[in-house]
């Protein structure tokens, strides 16, 4: 069957349920975590999820020499993606039943015929949605939701429905833009094709620019703590390892134009700084197989859309967003999808990863439906990145539940409404990033039964 094996995923569910945690319990990682709760605002179970049991008592190689300082424009916490998340699950109010290349592409996005649907679910649960249906603008909501139908051989076909997608609105996309670094370092090991060398390779990160840090580790175990902790550290790893031109460019000419990943997560660190990235060496038996010098790009990926659309709030809770990240709703599904349907993404889409790659990204991606704030049954798998930072949330997620005929793919964002020091996450975003799960979820079952 092509796509993603529903055998496999029915062997990580089994095991979600035998066990009662994340495949976090079963490993064992080198990179330090005591960074992880340090000064970046929230203790050590703040966003733990209770049945999550990580040993971080052995890991101890990753050597931090400089904690970043705590940067509001960087308020995604190490543990945002939801599967270890603890006060997500009390808060939640859930469903009772279930151009250029240096340019943002803004042609072709306008999905008017196509909103439809979902703004009748919306409308149709408005004790759900209502009050944020009455201040849609406010809340900056986008909706991307992909039906996924299959024939008769098991192989899938996608319907999408888009709910005020807008490439020219810009959201922060606090962690969520991480997956793209996941998969992208993992694809750059492979196009060097150099014997030895993998994402379990040992490696070194080395220093040469002012206010650069030296670690050392493995591609594995950042992509790991990306998807399991959402470590900031971890991704800034990736990023110095892929360089901005390369990180940048590389998925504009596969066709996912509306990204700029302009700079590391939590950390102090000009325009000019971000553009500099730390040298590499690969290590197989101890001796050296893989040298990456230091980076610099030389060009300016500064945002190029409607300074309007990047200031947000007012008066002395203004904020400019122009010199930040930005990645747009139909990137951030699409790249998902690439690593959940590889042979139905485009060619020119696809990323060369291997079979290892595919299942490693997935086991880790996967998070148990309540771990993911929902109400679907515990039949149903779901793969996910999500982030929230600057009062936005956005999820980003593939769900199926084969026992009832389930499987769409749903990524949306909202903004809290307010742009101060108070974000409202648990009585506004989460609720509602539930309820549309649920509602979806609901309408899925409802439409397979017909």
């Amino acid at each position: 069957m092509k796509g993603i094996s529903f055998k496999i995923l029915a062997a990580w569910l089994l095991m979600f349920l035998i066990t009662g945690h994340t495949f976090a319990a079963a490993i064992q990682s080198p990179v330090d975590t005591s960074s992880v709760y340090s000064d970046e605002g929230m203790s050590k179970n703040e966003n733990m999820d209770a049945n999550i049991d990580i040993d971080t008592s052995t890991d101890r190689n990753e050597d931090i020499t400089q904690k970043p300082v705590k940067d509001k424009h960087d308020e995604e916490n190490v543990n945002e993606n939801t599967n270890t998340e603890n006060n997500e699950d009390q808060a939640i109010e859930t469903v009772a039943q279930p151009d250029e290349k240096h340019n943002i592409n803004i042609s072709d996005h306008s999905r008017e015929e196509n909103k439809n649907l979902i703004e009748d679910l919306l409308q149709s649960r408005r004790d759900l949605f209502g009050a944020i249906l009455d201040n849609i603008d406010k809340h900056e909501v986008q909706i991307l939701y992909t039906q996924v139908h299959r024939d008769d051989s098991g192989t899938p076909s996608f319907q999408s429905y888009y709910y005020r997608v807008d490439p020219r609105k810009y959201f922060y996309p606090g962690s969520s833009i991480k997956l793209s670094a996941c998969v992208l370092a993992l694809e750059k090991l492979n196009n060097l094709d150099i014997e030895g060398l993998d994402k379990y390779t040992y490696l070194k990160v080395g220093a040469d620019y002012p206010g650069q840090t030296t670690t050392s580790g493995t591609i594995a175990e950042y992509v790991k703590r990306i998807l399991i902790f959402s470590d900031n550290y971890a991704f800034n790893r990736l990023y110095e390892f892929l360089g901005q031109k390369y990180y940048n460019e590389t998925l504009w000419n596969k066709g996912y134009s509306n990204i700029k990943v302009l700079h590391r997560l939590a950390q102090h660190a000009s325009l000019e700084a971000n553009r500099h990235t730390n040298p590499f060496t690969f290590y197989k038996n101890n001796k050296v197989i893989y040298e990456q010098p230091s980076g610099y790009n030389q060009e300016d990926y500064s945002q190029k859309l409607d300074q309007e659309g990047f200031v947000k709030g007012t008066g002395v809770n203004s904020v400019n967003f122009s010199e930040n990240n930005y990645i747009s709703i139909e990137v951030l599904q699409g790249i998902l999808k690439a690593i959940i349907f590889k042979w139905e993404t485009p060619e020119s889409k696809r990323f060369n990863l291997t079979d290892d790659d595919h299942i490693f990204l997935q086991k880790y991606l996967a998070v148990t439906p309540r771990q993911a704030g929902y109400n679907f049954p515990n039949s149903t798998a779901v793969f996910r990145k999500s982030g929230y930072a600057w009062g936005y949330m956005i999820n980003n997620a593939y769900i199926m539940d084969e026992e009832n005929n389930v499987e769409f793919l749903l990524t949306a964002v909202i903004h809290d409404g307010a742009f101060d020091n108070y974000n409202d996450y648990a009585r506004v975003n989460r609720p509602f990033l539930s309820n549309l799960g649920n509602v979806i979820y609901q309408y899925e079952k409802n439409r397979k039964v017909e």
